[in-house]
């Protein structure tokens, strides 16, 4: 960054280059985001968004939204305005501001996708500090008397009126009883965001991939890891915040803490605020066969595993923290990055990519898990495979049932089984077959078609 230091230790500060003066709306956004706003949240999301918010600041300053030669507010808001196009165009961009800048920051164009995640940060950042300038001009008017001094406000951030379709798909969507098309009249405003693809493409990891995966782990670390999240469908993190006093090794349970307290907070906080996302289940419900795959590989990493005094099961075997949790060794997005890399290295090593599949991420896995249980998983006396969506939303730990729906989706080949029992049923209408034989034998057909599938 070309205008602004980011001290990146703790708590993030950014000052001035110019001056060494503290960048004040930065430092109390970045005290909001460790402190206050993300408790609850994963580690990762304060270390993303004050990096992302402090190279929007660098652009504020390079345009002259801030430093010694501001802007109008009216300009101001439309160089603010003009970041996606800083962003997706850089140089390549028609408005001479915005390719000065880009150049003079060195900034190269970057996708959609990336461009949506920035600006996700940056309206984060000015949703929150606009609100603590109105909290704080409210507070002050009430200590001193008086009223409240008008404070401006960006045009960008002010709420934005949702279109028709807008109204209608979230009146669709919500279960809200008597609910209005005019409840949602508005939406928070904002930097304009670029309008991506819906993306439909799989993400859950492939099923007949999965055992080549495990079986291909460069060390009992990664397959206890991958198959703790494929058979579990824990979080990286959660993975990483598992101890080896919450794993029952003789009747083989395994419990997740809350390490916060969110689930009871009466109970004392101690040290530094670990990832929490809001599990509302303590015990990991595992599938067969990842579970034993799981026992198996921890039985070895055990004897593998660095001497360390640390209750936590995973710990680092690199030289600088070796020994150390994981989870605490390092930043926790860097840790997920590099875990990332190996778990695509594996992949192309058994030739995953041959077949034009796209490689996976770790949380592929969690999303692996919902789709096992959702079409794979049988329990003795129902007529029909998976477990029902309040069922996977309970052990995936899901607040709204509706994130569970993104990651258990039906499967073609179930939804085309039973379409076919219930034809076929249709044809022996008036014979003594019941619904159940006629079931049971059209899925005895799809297994002898996936058996042939596999040989």
């Amino acid at each position: 960054m070309k205008n602004v230091r980011l001290i990146d230790r703790g708590i993030p500060r950014l000052y001035e280059i110019a001056t060494g003066r503290p960048v004040d709306v930065f430092n109390t956004y970045s005290d909001l985001l460790f402190n206050s706003l993300y408790q609850s949240s994963g580690a990762s999301t304060p270390h993303l968004y004050c990096p992302d918010v402090a190279h929007f600041l660098d652009y504020c300053y390079e345009t002259g939204v801030l430093g010694d030669r501001c802007l109008t507010p009216k300009a101001a808001n439309i160089t603010i305005c003009q970041y996606q196009n800083y962003l997706t165009e850089a140089e390549n961009s028609k408005d001479f501001i915005v390719r000065r800048a880009a150049k003079a920051l060195n900034r190269k164009p970057v996708s959609k996708v990336a461009a949506a995640r920035y600006i996700a940060a940056v309206n984060h950042f000015l949703h929150a500090s606009t609100t603590l300038i109105h909290d704080t001009a409210s507070f002050t008017s009430i200590l001193f008397g008086g009223k409240p001094v008008p404070l401006l406000t960006l045009p960008a951030v002010k709420p934005r009126r949702r279109s028709q379709s807008e109204r209608g798909k979230i009146l669709e969507n919500t279960l809200q009883y008597g609910a209005r098309r005019s409840d949602f009249a508005f939406a928070p405003g904002g930097i304009p965001s670029p309008k991506l693809e819906r993306d439909d493409s799989t993400r859950d990891f492939p099923t007949r991939h999965i055992l080549s995966l495990l079986r291909s782990a460069p060390s009992a670390l990664y397959r206890c890891l991958w198959a703790l999240q494929a058979g579990g469908g824990l979080r990286i993190s959660e993975a990483f915040l598992i101890k080896l006093t919450d794993i029952h090794r003789k009747n083989r349970t395994i419990q997740i803490e809350d390490p916060d307290n969110q689930r009871d907070p009466s109970k004392k906080r101690d040290g530094s605020a670990l990832p929490f996302k809001g599990r509302q289940t303590t015990s990991v419900i595992m599938f067969e066969p990842y579970k034993s795959i799981f026992f198996e590989a921890l039985d070895q990493y055990r004897a593998e595993r660095p001497a360390s005094s640390s209750d936590f099961l995973f710990v680092s075997e690199k030289p600088g923290s070796y020994g150390e949790p994981i989870i605490l060794s390092e930043k926790f997005n860097s840790v997920t990055k590099a875990y990332n890399e190996t778990l695509k290295n594996i992949q192309r090593s058994f030739g995953m990519t041959m077949d034009g599949i796209k490689l996976f991420t770790s949380h592929s896995l969690r999303h692996f898990y919902g789709n096992w249980a959702r079409n794979c998983v049988h329990i003795p006396g129902r007529s029909r495979i998976g477990l029902e969506l309040s069922e996977i939303q309970l052990l995936m730990g899901h607040k709204d049932i509706k994130s569970t729906e993104r990651y258990a989706r039906l499967d073609a080949m179930n939804i085309a089984a039973e379409i076919a029992a219930a034809n076929q049923l249709v044809h022996c209408w008036s014979s003594s077959y019941s619904a159940d034989l006629v079931r049971g034998q059209t899925y005895a057909r799809l297994a002898d078609e996936l058996m042939a599938r596999a040989a």
